[in-house]
């Protein structure tokens, strides 16, 4: 079998060496063809000027980094008429121009960064002998092109911070092929407004339950329907279960003190849980917070005079305060 079976594959370009170093395996190869394109005038020419050496790093082999030593020439334009004197041939399929990396291995290294994140990804390619920093894979990641779909039928839009607290973008997602496909430069109504008419296919609308992004939809894509997450329906609905078991969260106590006593607990009427006149919702969630807080620094000195560790008490704390406040799971289809 031979050697260049186990090599990278180079297109286009023809090995004529191969050696190892302590380092890496060193590759010398030259282009196969004998003329190359002007990028300007798109005139061909196969009058040589001058040659140079490139060393783009490749895809390893067998674990071991591999490095390229890629023979460059340099050809006269035959056009008289193009500013361009001379150029240097392009492998467009191998590696770009000024690139450290070969295609190839950049793509393997976005993937890596898409999956597991920069610091994780380094630390890999490193292992597979691809060594380079978290922020050359990040880059990676960041010049990627987002997929584009010429017919977008539902769209996913919601806000992403470039710095949170401080500056926010919107995020668009295609719902059927799920992956992000656009990013726009602000979160306000006129930018989602003008992106849907530009995208006139758009049919359903997923969006969050806030006024921005239903101006715009009103305004950008009236035709379509217009529907709330998933997420935040979700996220509502756990904001108002938690509020209403903050206001009942003196009942929820005294009902889990009575199981532990093994005294027999009967159901509560509505009425005995209405009082005379009932304060506002502001208020009973206060008072709920106080007794809660109150409740929680009592039990914690008792449990200090008692000779509990720390980390003992933060463990019966919480799994006492999640009891009381009658947490659940809840699982959905």
């Amino acid at each position: 079998m031979s050697l260049i079976t186990f090599l990278p594959d180079l297109p286009g370009c023809s090995v004529e060496q191969v050696s190892q170093t302590e380092e890496a395996i060193v590759i010398t190869a030259c282009a196969t063809v004998p003329d190359a394109c002007c990028p300007d005038c798109q005139h061909v020419s196969s009058q040589i000027h001058s040659t140079s050496t490139r060393s783009p790093k490749a895809l390893p082999s067998s674990g071991r980094p591999v490095r390229l030593l890629l023979q460059v020439r340099r050809f006269r334009c035959s056009n008289s008429l193009c500013q361009r004197q001379t150029f240097a041939e392009a492998f467009a399929q191998l590696v770009a121009p000024r690139a450290q990396r070969t295609c190839s291995a950049r793509e393997l290294l976005r993937v890596i960064g898409e999956a597991i994140g920069g610091e994780a990804g380094a630390r890999l390619s490193q292992r597979l002998g691809m060594k380079c920093s978290a922020a050359t894979v990040l880059r990676f990641v960041r010049q990627a092109a987002l997929p584009s779909s010429s017919t977008v039928r539902g769209v996913g839009v919601d806000e992403w911070a470039w710095r949170k607290g401080q500056r926010y973008s919107t995020i668009l997602v295609d719902l059927e092929l799920q992956a992000p496909i656009d990013l726009l430069e602000d979160a306000t109504a006129e930018s989602f407004a003008a992106w849907l008419e530009s995208h006139p296919t758009v049919e359903i609308i997923s969006r969050d339950r806030g006024t921005t992004f239903a101006d715009g939809a009103s305004r950008g894509a009236p035709q379509a329907i217009q529907i709330a997450d998933r997420w935040h329906l979700i996220h509502n609905l756990g904001e108002a279960l938690e509020k209403v078991l903050a206001r009942h969260h003196a009942d929820l106590k005294r009902a889990f003190l009575r199981e532990e006593e093994h005294q027999p607990s009967y159901p509560v009427g509505l009425e005995a849980l209405i009082p005379a006149r009932l304060p506002s919702q502001a208020e009973q969630a206060r008072i709920a917070r106080q007794e809660r807080r109150l409740a929680i620094f009592t039990q914690v000195h008792e449990l200090y005079a008692q000779g509990w560790s720390c980390a003992s008490i933060g463990c019966e704390v919480l799994i006492q305060s999640k009891l009381a406040q009658g947490f659940f799971t809840i699982t959905f289809a």
